[in-house]
């Protein structure tokens, strides 16, 4: 109560009035306590301070809600504003409308710069001396403002603050957009023209610009987009903003030091793409063409299409724009048609229809609008392209069709659309996979029945691509592979790494799949491009499950690969992603022969990778209770301890001390330090 231009210190009394008053007014809000408490400070009397008490009260006890309650205070608050002195009452109403009418959020920085624009002057460049503090800036707000210090953004004190303003804002602010679109256009003419803001992108682009190098003008950034956003909001347009637009020079340089490249670099892209349908008609006037493209190849239409800008496309349309127009400069990526399709404007597009646009315009990758649609799943729209007899086998620069997009997407209800309205289904794309492959990965079985009573192949496949069967067995659909068997799909075919069906199913660790493969004899021994089996994938990958019913159908447990290593190296190399699933693999390998001590190539045994770095301390235990050599060296000479101690494996170490290994490598070992050796040779001794 420091602020009160009546003394309370002097009386006591008053100040307790003045607590319990507000007490019983506030209903324990906070804010609304603080509000109250400023609006104090301005009473010069006694008789005003209790007048203003009893005021509080009688509004408490009238209005039945805090929305009410709150509304009053803002009035209140708001009202204070306006008592101040001319130049705080401009401020604060300024900081106000910059805040409730702002894009985003703005920084205290930012705010600032936009403030110190005076457009009734005729400066060429900001007047940096017109800067305030930021605790200038919040004190003449009456309360309603605060700043952030964790994001440094300056924002409204509470939410219920923001949805005062969002009802009250015309009432308090009826020129807000017109005068932030002012500021706006003033703020990017002082950076465009200003030889320090080259200076800076040119430092920034050379990758030379450090934390400690300040931006020159850091409201320019949200100036970039802000400018035309206020500018929309405005009827009819004010002269700076039309001198802005029809300003050739100053749009090029907007476009070449904003931060975006999809801003237009024309005044009539940038009309088209926010709707300013009284600048599109000046540029009309002006004798502009409206299909001309700017210097990226995109058209004025392009930008109405890409914003999802109805009015404007239909009066670009009115006027002569074509829709139906080839892409300017051949960029595929600049029909409208695509352009609304692949940001969502779907009224957009039956505008652009209706107008004589191009169904069936490639885009990017050659996509058209109906590829977009089964890309992102959008369901609607392609039953209105369909319905518009829009090509539905269209292949893309992937020789991907809509119905393979949609499959490898995993748009379910998309691909039965496609299904159903008569589209291709024995098309291969540049991976060698048809989309039948795609939708057996998904797993829905009655969308592969559809598929294979449409005349799917069952087995198509080239290249590297995968066949139905082999993609279901990687994803694990149990019933996708039934049904593909008592189809007839061939069980043996390789795939990618000359992978079959049975290999994928085991690595997955499938094992109902698995099994039904084996049910329907594939071959359990088939090797792939590595020579590894299907125990041995199912092993390196620790599927117990898998490894036991391919054991259990007579798999060979020592069968070995282009390592020459076998099934037990592979599940001790690996211990140490799932330990308790790869010591269940171990124990079974083991359970079902395999030799412990068996050799690869370079000499390494199963006790070697156990003691690794992905191995386990409790594989290594396990392999010395079945018998493991732990003193075997492979061809440089190391046993499993070498490998222990230089993968730190300390525990491991010890185990394999105990069990009576010699490492006759540390000695010729520099890799190892001093205090690794001396431990090892405290093991040991």
């Amino acid at each position: 109560m420091s602020d009160f231009r009546v003394r309370i210190a002097k009386n006591p009394r008053l100040e307790t009035e003045i607590i319990d008053g507000v007490a019983q007014a506030v209903r324990g809000m906070f804010l609304l306590a603080r509000l109250h408490l400023g609006s104090l400070t301005n009473t010069t009397s006694v008789r005003e301070i209790l007048s203003a008490l009893d005021k509080f009260k009688q509004q408490s006890a009238n209005e039945s809600s805090d929305h009410q309650v709150y509304d009053g205070a803002y009035d209140d608050a708001f009202a204070r504003i306006n008592g101040q002195e001319s130049n705080l009452r401009h401020l604060g109403r300024n900081v106000l409308s910059w805040i409730v009418h702002a894009v985003r959020p703005l920084t205290t920085t930012e705010l600032n710069h936009a403030l110190a624009v005076d457009t009734n002057r005729s400066d060429t460049d900001l007047d940096r001396h017109n800067l305030r503090d930021t605790d200038t800036i919040v004190s003449v707000c009456a309360g309603l403002v605060t700043f952030d210090k964790t994001s440094d953004n300056i924002r409204l004190v509470h939410y219920t603050t923001q949805e005062y303003f969002q009802r009250t804002k015309e009432k308090y602010f009826p020129t807000a957009h017109f005068e932030m679109t002012k500021v706006c256009t003033r703020y990017l003419k002082f950076a465009i023209e200003s030889d320090l803001m080259r200076s800076y992108l040119r430092q920034l682009s050379l990758s030379r610009a450090s934390s400690n190098v300040d931006e020159p003008y850091p409201f320019f950034r949200h100036a970039t987009y802000a400018w035309v956003y206020h500018a929309s909001k405005c009827s009819p347009l004010g002269q700076d903003v039309k001198d802005f637009l029809l300003d050739d020079t100053k749009m090029q340089a907007l476009s070449e030091i904003s931060v975006s490249n999809e801003f237009p670099n024309s005044g009539l892209g940038w009309a088209a793409s926010y709707g300013l349908q009284e600048a599109i008609e000046i540029f009309r006037d002006l004798g502009h063409d409206l299909n001309a493209p700017d210097s990226f190849g995109r058209t004025p239409l392009f930008y109405a299409a890409r914003y999802g800008r109805l009015e404007a496309i239909k009066q670009l349309c009115d006027l002569g724009a074509c829709p139906g127009n080839p892409p300017p400069n051949g960029d595929e990526k600049a029909f409208p048609l695509v352009v609304a399709e692949f940001h969502d404007h779907p009224e957009a597009i039956r505008l652009l229809l209706e107008k004589g646009a191009l169904i069936d315009a490639q885009g990017e990758h050659r996509r058209t609008s109906l590829a977009l649609a089964a890309y992102s799943g959008n369901l609607s729209l392609m039953e209105l392209l369909l319905d518009r007899r829009a090509s539905i086998d269209a292949v893309d620069d992937q020789k991907c069709t809509p119905l393979i997009i949609a499959a490898e997407a995993g748009h379910i209800s998309c691909v039965r659309l496609l299904i159903e309205k008569g589209a291709r289904v024995d098309t291969l794309d540049e991976d060698g996979c048809t989309a039948l492959a795609y939708t057996a990965r998904l797993g829905d079985l009655d969308l592969v029945k559809m598929m294979l009573d449409k005349g799917a192949p069952i087995d198509a496949a080239e290249g590297e691509g995968s066949t139905p069967l082999q993609y279901a067995a990687e994803e694990g659909r149990t019933d996708v592979i039934k049904l593909l068997i008592q189809k007839g799909a061939d069980i043996e075919i390789k795939g990618h790494a000359d992978k079959n069906a049975l290999a994928l199913s085991a690595t997955g660790g499938h094992s109902e799949i698995v099994k039904a493969l084996l049910d329907a004899r594939a071959s359990i021994e088939v090797k792939d491009s590595a020579s590894q089996s299907p125990l041995s994938l199912a092993a390196r990958s620790g599927r117990p499950e898998a490894t036991q019913i391919l054991l259990e159908r007579g798999a060979d447990v020592n069968s070995t690969d282009f390592h020459e290593r076998a099934p037990l190296s592979w599940a001790c190399r690996h211990a140490r992603i799932a330990p308790p699933r790869f010591l269940k693999t171990i124990q079974l390998l083991l359970e079902h022969g395999a030799q412990v001590n068996a050799k690869d190539k370079y000499g390494r045994t199963a006790v070697s990778f156990a003691s690794s770095g992905e191995g386990t301390d409790d594989a290594v235990k396990l392999l010395i209770e079945r018998g493991a050599e732990v003193n075997i060296e492979d061809k440089w000479g190391r046993t499993a301890l070498t490998m222990a101690r230089r993968y730190g494996r300390e525990e491991a170490a010890r185990i394999l001390v105990e069990a009576g290994t010699v490492d006759n490598y540390i000695q010729t070992d520099e890799s190892i330090g001093p205090k690794t050796k001396e431990f090892l040779r405290r093991y040991q001794s």
